[in-house]
């Protein structure tokens, strides 16, 4: 099985100095493996159309280096928003999107000065998400995941 898909959004505003806030969404996709599946007596454990991490960050930004790379880093706080497709043995199916719990978010990467109003990002990702999801048969089913991604990406300065 290939990777999931993986990707996301973010809008950042810079003050005066080295410290900014933005927001940011990131979507991924979480498959549960056999072990897990008959483990927890569920025929599918899914959040297929997606984990939606929502998050406010605070970010730093250091010094821009003459090579044209600037190193940047931040963390955040928010909630998680999965698609939960959950069918026990023998239950109903629970397909729709829930708000399930907090999220944090951290990452460090550089930017790449293209000399103009686009740049290149490439950093390291991560995410925690307490997911706390409410199954349709009236019980619940609750989850910690961890995501850990290398992005690449443009930015676009306005």
């Amino acid at each position: 099985m290939s990777p999931p898909p993986y990707y996301g959004a973010r809008i950042t505003w810079w003050g005066q100095g080295k410290f900014g806030w933005g927001f940011e969404l990131t979507h991924d996709k979480i498959y549960a493996n056999d072990e897990t599946l008959a483990n927890a007596g569920f025929r599918r454990l899914e959040f297929t159309d997606g984990l939606n991490i929502i998050t406010v960050n605070g970010l730093w930004r250091g010094q821009a280096r003459a090579s044209g790379l600037l190193p940047y880093g931040g963390v955040g706080a928010g909630v998680a928003i999965p698609h939960v497709d959950i069918e026990p043995e023998g239950g109903p199916h629970t397909w729709e999107y829930q708000m399930t719990g907090p999220a944090v978010r951290w990452f460090a990467g550089v930017r790449y000065d293209l000399k103009g109003e686009w740049d290149l990002i490439g950093e390291y990702q991560g995410t925690y998400s307490l997911n706390d999801v409410r199954l349709d048969d009236g019980g619940h089913f609750s989850t910690n995941i961890v995501t850990n991604a290398l992005n690449i990406g443009v930015t676009k300065d306005f």
